[in-house]
């Protein structure tokens, strides 16, 4: 299915595929892990690190030095997982002649299959608010708890969320919203959908004030619709359009607001508080984990923008990569 969907489409359809390439991750994780109770756990982590390069020739690398790892009978296990010079087709078809399996064409019919994953709640979840068929049988199986941590400002596990009345098509809609918030870019889709639990949604009128500059601040907005106008000393600094985030610092630290926030017409928001945030933070650190990748590479942009606006001056020099990794 994934080889014939769009993971940046907008919608169900592109959030199914973002979650079928995470779990076929997890399936790599996976086996990597066991084959490093088999074989020398240095090499399995080489083999690793290279199969999840973003750099085709470490990819490459990676599993050459796999071939001469593993036995015969397990690099042909191994090799639908693993092998990057095949397409996602490809390795469907092997998989399905090595265990067994069978190649379902037809949309609707991969869909249902996925909805019956009783072992992955979250990919059931979305396979069956894409298919349209969320039937007592899905709300039953995602009452199933698969974590034990709880939604801050909830008390209740996800899995207990999504099958409230409503909630799960709400919950798979905000998470869907929430790819494309650059904040969020490099966060696991299951933990998208738990921002997406502790997130309060808010409605404000055309030119309502959502904060101001100097007050305390504790919440992070994001916009779903509408538009916002964020000034500071009367002077505009930004428009915040859907998808954009407005108060991004202040749900790190509690100094008060540097800008004013208006909305510029009527305007609907999702809103984070800081405290529930940090609460799911200590608890699932995969979101940690996507968000300094995130910010490493907002701190790797800033650089290069410094790097290429820098001239020399007088007793300057431009700030060279070399002395800035220092």
């Amino acid at each position: 299915y994934r080889a014939a969907a769009d993971r940046t489409a907008v919608g169900p359809d592109g959030l199914i595929a973002e979650v079928i390439e995470e779990s076929e991750a997890d399936a790599l994780e996976r086996a990597s892990r066991v084959l490093g109770l088999i074989y020398p756990l240095r090499d399995i982590l080489a083999v690793y690190q290279g199969l999840t390069s973003g750099n085709a020739a470490m990819r490459s690398g990676g599993f050459e030095l796999l071939a001469g790892t593993l036995s015969r009978t397990h690099r042909r296990l191994f090799a639908p997982l693993a092998d990057p010079e095949l397409s996602v087709d490809e390795r469907a078809h092997r998989g399905a002649d090595l265990f067994d399996g069978v190649i379902v064409e037809d949309r609707d019919a991969v869909l249902e299959r996925l909805a019956g994953q009783v072992d992955k709640p979250w990919l059931a979840t979305v396979a069956a608010v894409a298919s349209g068929r969320r039937s007592p049988d899905t709300e039953r199986r995602v009452r199933k708890p698969y974590h034990l941590h709880r939604i801050p400002g909830t008390g209740k596990a996800l899995t207990a969320l999504l099958a409230e009345d409503g909630t799960m098509l709400k919950l798979v809609e905000r998470a869907d919203f929430l790819r494309d918030v650059e904040l969020f870019s490099d966060v696991r889709t299951e933990d998208l959908a738990k921002i997406a639990a502790i997130a309060q949604e808010r409605e404000y009128a055309d030119g309502a004030t959502l904060f101001a500059e100097g007050e305390e601040g504790s919440q992070l907005y994001l916009v779903v619709s509408g538009q916002i106008r964020v000034t500071r000393r009367d002077e505009v600094a930004f428009i915040a359009d859907r998808s954009e985030s407005v108060g991004t610092p202040s749900l790190i630290d509690a100094r008060p607001r540097e800008f004013t926030a208006q909305a510029t017409r009527h305007t609907r928001v999702l809103v984070i508080e800081r405290d529930d945030f940090y609460d799911l933070m200590r608890d699932h650190f995969d979101l940690v984990e996507g968000l300094l990748v995130h910010l490493t590479d907002v701190v790797r942009r800033l650089n290069e923008r410094i790097e290429v606006t820098m001239r020399p001056g007088l007793g300057d020099r431009p700030w060279r990569r070399a002395d800035r990794d220092r």
